[in-house]
This record gives C-alpha cells, sequence and structure tokens, in this order.
C-alpha cells in the first residue's frame, strides 16, 4: 500500500515538475497526467469509504483492516485503469483532456458535461466513444478481482467500466457547476 501511495505521488511530482521546461502540447499532457493521478488516488479513497459504508465485500470487517484492504483493491484497481487509459489513448492518438464548455445555460453545461464523460479528444478535433477509458476500467477490475474474495470478482470486473463512466460524469459535471 505505502509503495503504491509512494508510486503515485513521485508520479504526480514527476508530472507537474516537468512541465515548466516544455512545450504548450507536453505541459497540456503533464497537467493531464498530474490531474489523473490527484483523481485516481482520491477516488480510491473516496470509493474505499463508500465500500467500507456499506460494508463491501461483507467478509472483511469494518475497522481500519478492513479499510486497507478496500483501499489496496480500489489502488490497484485506479493504478492498472490509469495506465490502460493514458497507454490507449497514446496509442490512439487521443486526449482524456477535459474541455470545458463556451455555453451558459446550465442544462448545456450538465449535457456537455456528460457527453465529456463518455468521449475522448481526437487528433482531429472530433470527439469518439471513450474506448480507452471503458477498456481501462474493465482491466483495473480485472487486475484488482483476485484480491477480493471469490463471490465478489465477477460483479467487480463487470460493474467497472460503468462505474467509471458515471464517475467522470459527476466530476464533469461538478466542474462545469463550480466555474
Amino acid at each position: 500500500m505505502r509503495r503504491l501511495a509512494g508510486a503515485l505521488v513521485l508520479a504526480l511530482v514527476l508530472s507537474g515538475g516537468a512541465a515548466s521546461g516544455l512545450g504548450a502540447q507536453q505541459r497540456s499532457a503533464a497537467r493531464v497526467g498530474a490531474e489523473l493521478v490527484i483523481v485516481n488516488v482520491v477516488g480510491a479513497v473516496v470509493l474505499a469509504g463508500g465500500d467500507q459504508l456499506i460494508d463491501s465485500p461483507e467478509v472483511w470487517a469494518q475497522d481500519a483492516r478492513g479499510f486497507r484492504q478496500r483501499l489496496g483493491v480500489r489502488g490497484v484497481q485506479f493504478a492498472a485503469s490509469a495506465v490502460a487509459e493514458v497507454g490507449l489513448t497514446a496509442w490512439r492518438d487521443e486526449s482524456l483532456a477535459y474541455v470545458p464548455c463556451t455555453c451558459t445555460g446550465v442544462g448545456s453545461r450538465l449535457q456537455h458535461a456528460a457527453w465529456q464523460a463518455i468521449t475522448v479528444g481526437r487528433a482531429d478535433g472530433s470527439r469518439g466513444f471513450a474506448w480507452p477509458i471503458a477498456i481501462g476500467a474493465v482491466v483495473g477490475g480485472a487486475a484488482s478481482a483476485p484480491l477480493l474474495p471469490a463471490s465478489e470478482r465477477l460483479q467487480w470486473t463487470l460493474t467497472r467500466p460503468l462505474t467509471t463512466l458515471l464517475l467522470r460524469g459527476v466530476l464533469n459535471a461538478a466542474r462545469e457547476v463550480v466555474r
């Protein structure tokens, strides 16, 4: 657990610190990388806390040890999915960067946030379905499944893509509401 946290913090420091000597496109990629690390760390802690509150999986106690187990599983899930997402978007020449809405109405901004949650930016400026995110979520679920009790593995792996896209939509909506 400490190694995972250390690796995520190191990635955050390196991606933010290295950005100063780079061009605009590289700085943008470093900013997206730093944001991805922050979202993954916060997401792992928040979802592990949610799992703790609803006692999922039930075989783990609702104490500090149970929380550590849940956080470990969520940490592996988020780390594996982030690696897959970043790798696939780079390979496909796509972007995970969020593009704020230029519209003014709340409904239009929330619709834009939902659209941005299920799509990724392409090199030609268009947007396409977020395959790297969906595949990354499956990879994350599959990577963390062996750490779970056998009764939870299939459900965990199959529900991750939907949960991930839903969480992205909520985060994007928050971005639009706050700005």
